[in-house]
């Protein structure tokens, strides 16, 4: 495949219109009975065509991919819309199009989610409201206001550690948005929620080899991709406990 596409979302359950952009990772059509993981990424800017140079995310994904440096994937760059709710829309309408679209691996531990500035709040919100949905967040130069702290208290309490998502924190300490940055890592701190966060040794607060390398740790190696992901008793029946949670106010 090896190229940028675009769609939409029909039918949309929560009023946003939903753009995005997707990227098929080279082997996807060579490994036609394998699935493949998703990751989504909020940004402000679409990709008009793969770089070899430039660092937007598409492109960076395609040439990290083709050295092995992450393993195959698929990604989406929705088009962001400034509403409240929004995150609702991605997590209930997108995802559920992404995966009616291509073959996704339908599991949390294999579906994450990142974004930059003010879309990185969105991320978070998608991250922690919808646990049993997403199993990564990436949070580049970002974080969530004050007003927000006592829902995603209540998101992280609620929720099961072995639900939490695994968190990136990339942010460069001269950046003024660190303070909402460090809202939603105390937060964190005081759940005992794991994370990692690479300010302020060689943070840049923006999607680079090594945000991409750290959001896919946990992702299939290139040649074991899995045809299918069973999901224990357990996972089944919390997924739709978190899925079906109360939303909150955001």
């Amino acid at each position: 495949m090896d190229s940028i596409g675009e769609s939409s979302v029909p039918n949309l359950a929560h009023g946003f219109p939903i753009k995005f952009q997707y990227y098929l990772p080279p082997c996807y059509d060579q490994l036609a009975s394998h699935s493949f993981p998703t990751v989504y990424f909020i940004l402000a800017d679409f990709e008009t065509r793969l770089s070899d140079t430039d660092n937007m995310p598409i492109s960076l994904a395609n040439r990290l991919i083709r050295a092995d440096k992450i393993p195959p994937a698929i990604f989406v760059v929705p088009e962001p819309v400034l509403g409240v709710g929004f995150h609702v829309s991605l997590a209930e309408d997108l995802v559920p199009r992404v995966d009616g679209l291509f073959r996704t691996i339908r599991n949390r531990r294999f579906r994450g989610v990142g974004g930059y500035s003010h879309t990185a709040a969105i991320a978070a919100r998608m991250a922690f409201q919808y646990p049993g949905l997403i199993g990564s967040v990436g949070v580049f130069s970002g974080g969530i206001a004050p007003s927000e702290i006592p829902q995603f208290e209540t998101w992280v309490g609620e929720t099961p550690k072995e639900f939490w998502p695994r968190v990136l924190f990339d942010i460069d300490d001269q950046d003024p948005i660190i303070v909402l940055t460090r809202n939603l890592s105390g937060v964190l701190d005081r759940h005992h929620v794991p994370m990692t966060s690479i300010w302020p040794q060689a943070a840049t607060g923006k999607i680079s080899a090594c945000s991409w390398n750290r959001i896919c740790s946990g992702l299939p190696p290139h040649g074991s991709l899995p045809k299918v992901v069973e999901k224990t008793a357990e996972e089944q029946g919390m997924e739709s406990v978190l899925l079906t949670r109360s939303k909150g106010p955001l």
